[in-house]
């Protein structure tokens, strides 16, 4: 039955529709044809303007009709051009650098596209001529044969393709500023993506996807012949380079659109995908995967010393740099937070595109893309980049600390990610195919808290970092605990470089590595006990992690694994304020301290319980 106020609410909106319409109908009869036409196109462009936080939900602004090449306005019930809830493809591609003032190359004409009211930017042909531009676009929709004879698509017809330029009014107005801001959504929805690379042929790209796949072996391990491994991994940096060296791999927002569908196919400059298999085309997830292959097999490299692999040594350097470079192995960790970290190697035409070309990873909308913001608003860098730290503090209060401060940070501005930070490669659980956002299981609350600068606040549980010590200690000597882990400790500690910690044996003043999880990490642990012995070291309880564990001879299905994650701080005073200066984070694992039904006794305290965890709230930074 309906409640007697849930029906008066129906009565009431259904007598306000009424008079709605009673009023529309005498308005339209008072006013001439021409002055009733012009009045239901002001009412639609009213409707439009708020359907994106309305009927709009997750459906583009508008979709290129590519057949007619006609850009086609949402309507309500999703129908584009008469068409209603149509599949749609994205091509990704980068152009911004190579676009044309007015009088440069007047004989350079742009694609022609119906039913835009703005121009299509001309390119510059050494990138790209309107000729390709158009036959990719058509790719992109057609089921075009590549030369092996495999089919771009697989799925239902599409007709439609959301292109930035055709969708998008290059104007920066209220309109395209919004949806910069739906970014996540519309990619998410799309039935394929495509990257163009523009600067490879279709033979050009074959080879070298190829030799990515043949450059190491499946199975990393030691050669018996140095110059062989010598020459494989001269053809992973040689390749590797190349692929990269496509303007694609340097854009911040291809390195945001590369995070949303990492399933996008290749395409060369003929619009020609490249085929992997016999069953499916070759993908950025592919790279990855080869990527992060040669990363770690790179790394494994690096343990020979002598002087006969001091070439090796040099190559994996060489090719570990250019993989973090480019974005590849934050982009095979699904942790947002790393890709953000990598964004300031990727190029932007203006300056507030450093967090609007990215943004999206978080599923966040700031600045002028925020809903209900104005037209007129205008913000900084400074201002976005806070906005960005303030939402990911609120929104992932574990994901926004899980990075480490490679230069002493300004006062109180420790807390978010920035330029002078990055985040380190966590090894944290058994693969990667999960989502960082979706793991998380907050027990703290960050925000922030403006003291002059803006700092983080917090509000959580608290225990000394001495008392984390003695328990991760103790368990890692029980082999009954310990030896379920294998030859690795339950603890994991990522320090920041900060003057406080200069002394420290694990300063590290260049490129960062994380500390391997052996006895290194309880030495750490001892040298901060001691070094802060009598000042208050504490950790912040920021809540736990969980994720797929990692698979053991006798497990067919690998157990998720839950790991606690706390904000290593310690506690200061400058000039009558106190406050929470950020030392790094630490993550320990707990799944293995359950021996034959018993938990072990320290397990519970591991977990945040006991009165050794104290509700405190401060200022942080």
């Amino acid at each position: 039955m309906i409640r007697p106020a849930l029906r008066m609410w129906l009565r009431w909106w259904m007598w306000f529709l009424l008079k709605l319409y009673d009023t529309t109908v005498t308005i339209y009869s008072t006013l001439s044809d021409d002055e009733a036409e012009k009045t239901r196109q002001q009412l639609d462009r009213t409707m439009k303007a708020d359907a994106p936080t309305d009927a709009m939900r997750d459906w583009p602004r508008r979709l290129l009709h590519v057949p007619t090449m006609t850009s086609y306005e949402w309507q309500l019930g999703n129908v584009y051009g008469g068409i209603k809830n149509p599949a749609y493809n994205i091509l990704t591609y980068t152009w911004g650098r190579w676009a044309l003032r007015e009088a440069l190359h007047p004989e350079v004409v742009p694609i022609q596209v119906e039913g835009i009211s703005w121009s299509i930017p001309r390119v510059h042909p050494s990138h790209f001529t309107s000729t390709q531009f158009q036959k990719v676009t058509k790719a992109c929709t057609t089921q075009v044969r590549n030369p092996a004879g495999w089919l771009i698509n697989r799925s239902r017809p599409v007709e439609f393709l959301w292109l930035d330029v055709a969708c998008i009014a290059q104007d920066r107005k209220a309109a395209s500023v919004d949806e910069i801001g739906r970014q996540a959504k519309i990619f998410f929805e799309a039935e394929e993506t495509f990257v163009w690379l523009t600067t490879f042929d279709f033979d050009s790209l074959k080879n070298i996807t190829d030799q990515l796949e043949q450059c190491i072996p499946r199975v990393s391990g030691a050669y018996e012949d140095v110059g062989r491994l010598e020459k494989r991994l001269q053809l992973a940096l040689d390749s590797l380079r190349a692929l990269l060296s496509d303007p694609w791999f340097e854009s911040l927002w291809t390195l945001q659109e590369a995070y949303l569908r990492p399933d996008a196919i290749l395409l060369s400059q003929e619009g020609l995908p490249v085929s992997h298999n016999a069953e499916k085309n070759r993908t950025l997830l592919r790279v990855l995967h080869r990527a992060s292959a040669i990363y770690n097999f790179c790394l494994a490299n690096l343990r020979f010393e002598s002087s006969e692999y001091a070439k090796v040594r040099k190559l994996c350097l060489s090719t570990i740099e250019a993989i973090d470079k480019a974005g590849l192995a934050a982009l095979s960790t699904q942790n947002p937070l790393a890709v953000y970290g990598v964004s300031r190697s990727r190029s932007t035409l203006l300056l507030e595109d450093r967090i609007y070309g990215i943004q999206q990873i978080f599923e966040l909308r700031l600045g002028r893309s925020k809903p209900g913001s104005k037209p007129t608003d205008t913000y900084s860098l400074v201002e976005l980049e806070e906005q960005l730290g303030a939402e990911l503090l609120a929104r992932y209060p574990i994901l926004s600390q899980l990075h480490v401060i490679m230069e002493p940070a300004k006062l109180g501005a420790a807390w978010r990610v920035g330029p002078k930070s990055i985040v380190p490669k966590l090894d944290l659980f058994g693969n990667g195919n999960w989502k960082w956002i979706s793991a998380e299981r907050p027990l703290a609350r960050l925000s922030t808290h403006r003291s002059g600068v803006l700092w983080g606040y917090f509000e959580g549980r608290v225990c000394e970092f001495a008392s984390l010590q003695t328990a991760w200690a103790s368990v890692d000597s029980q082999p009954r605990y310990s030896s379920l882990l294998g030859d690795i400790t339950s603890v994991s500690i990522f320090q920041d470089n900060t003057e406080a910690l200069l002394d420290s044996p694990e300063y590290q003043e260049n490129r960062y590595q994380a500390i391997p999880r052996d006895r290194r990490q309880h030495a750490l642990a001892r040298w901060l006990c001691k070094y802060f012995a009598d000042e208050k070291l504490c950790v912040l309880l920021l809540g736990n992690l969980t994720g797929p564990g990692r698979v053991t001879p006798d497990e067919r299905e690998p157990l998720d694994l839950r790991y606690y994650v706390g904000l290593m701080i310690l506690q200061q005073e400058k000039a009558g304020l106190t406050y929470w200066h950020r030392l790094g984070f630490c993550a320990w694992e707990i799944e293995h301290l359950v021996y034959d039904g018993r938990e072990a006794p320290e397990k519970a305290f591991l977990e945040g319980e006991g009165n050794q965890w104290q509700p405190i709230s401060g200022i942080f930074g």
